[in-house]
């Protein structure tokens, strides 16, 4: 499907000669559904498979569990996970001090989160908005 695709296009790019001793920490993390990436997971994925330290972090425990199975499965990657959400600090403060804990550095962020919003902008709320808004 197009999720392999786009999965394939980001592997052939990352993937390096020589493996890579880096730690990424990657937000928005989450399977989409047991057999379906997102954007984030794709990218965790293809980063432990090019031999990159991920440390995965979403806001849903079931979707994260997901991804480090797939990773667990698939690659000889190394994975830490962290449930947080990224419109809180605390939880952010957190999940980079234990991505620091965990590989001793933090060579990047990859930084996939967003909401949807599928009414128009007119009918949408000013709690929803914030939401919305909150999570780029």
């Amino acid at each position: 499907g197009s999720t392999r695709h786009t999965f394939t296009t980001v592997h052939t790019l990352m993937t390096p000669a020589v493996p890579l001793e880096k730690a990424v920490l990657v937000t928005g993390a989450g399977m989409l559904s047991a057999d379906r990436h997102g954007i984030g997971s794709a990218i965790a994925l293809a980063l432990a498979e090019a031999g990159v330290s991920v440390f995965a972090v979403d806001r849903d425990a079931a979707r994260l569990e997901a991804t480090a199975a797939i990773i667990a499965a698939g690659t000889n990657g190394v994975l830490r996970t962290r449930v947080a959400d990224v419109t809180s600090e605390t939880d952010m403060t957190s999940a980079a001090a234990a991505c620091f804990s965990a590989f001793g550095r933090i060579d990047g962020l990859v930084n996939v989160v967003g909401m949807t919003q599928p009414t128009g902008l007119l009918e949408t709320g000013l709690t929803r908005w914030r939401a919305v808004r909150g999570s780029c």
